[in-house]
């Protein structure tokens, strides 16, 4: 017997995507993985002063946080946070285009957390790195969002071509 609470509306396709679209899509998750592969990797002394730019934005947050706070504070999360956005978005975008939007975005917060417990694991082997609970939390909240953005703005790229005249029905 069939629940009469249950939806009876079709779920929403994946995305059509041309072949070098879903190709960089995916080169930019495995980029944004690398990416904090890598930065997992580097030491405090490294962040602080031997990476350019990143120890760049990092002395500028140091600095805004004491103006904002009245002293130091620590400002890692903020990468974190920065580095599992893009993540959670990321991945959201690649998957669209092989599971229905909706499960894309629950596959990528899912996935992007995963990551971040292999994040926090990596960093029990980094000397002067430790692994945090906290900061897998703070990864976990962050790629949340990135998902959420993406299915937001794929969401009202979609209602806005449904209701555009004369649009492609193969976009429906």
């Amino acid at each position: 017997m069939r629940n009469k609470r249950m939806k009876t509306t079709p779920s929403e396709p994946p995305v059509s995507g041309t072949r070098g679209i879903v190709s960089v899509s995916w080169v930019a998750v495995l980029g944004v993985m690398a990416f904090i592969f890598w930065m997992s990797a580097r030491n405090a002394h490294e962040i602080d002063n031997d990476l350019g730019l990143i120890t760049a934005l990092r002395a500028g947050l140091v600095t805004l946080s004491t103006q904002l706070f009245g002293g130091p504070i620590d400002v890692s999360p903020v990468g974190h946070f920065a580095e599992f956005l893009l993540l959670g978005a990321a991945l959201a975008n690649a998957l669209r285009f092989h599971v229905a939007p909706r499960k894309a975005g629950a596959y990528a917060f899912f996935l992007a957390s995963l990551y971040g417990v292999l994040d926090e694991w990596h960093q029990l082997f980094v000397p002067q790195r430790s692994c945090d609970p906290l900061d897998w939390l703070v990864d976990t909240i962050a790629a949340l969002l990135g998902a959420l953005v993406i299915h937001a703005i794929m969401r009202r790229r979609r209602a806005r071509r449904l209701s555009t005249p004369g649009s492609n029905p193969s976009d429906r």
